[in-house]
């Protein structure tokens, strides 16, 4: 399942889920639902994804052309980083 959130709600979605860590994830789905109208499943998806906490785990919600490419972006930004310390 996509998870979509328009335009006119991204910056809304994305000031709800910075609050994960401050008020939970039933919380923050509570207030995606409520503030955004999303479908319950919708908002647990992304609190989900936004809990990943590596790369191996999200390869499998990035799909496709695009998504193998930030996965791979980001596998090389994490060896580079790890290189300079």
């Amino acid at each position: 399942m996509p998870i979509i959130v328009s335009q006119n709600h991204f910056t809304t979605a994305c000031i709800l889920v910075d609050k994960l860590d401050k008020i939970g994830a039933e919380q923050v789905i509570l207030s995606l639902k409520e503030e955004l109208d999303l479908d319950t499943a919708v908002a647990e998806k992304i609190v989900e994804v936004v809990s990943i906490s590596d790369v191996g785990t999200l390869k499998k919600y990035l799909v496709g052309e695009k998504g193998e490419l930030a996965v791979t972006e980001l596998e090389s930004f994490f060896e580079l980083a790890e290189a300079y310390g």
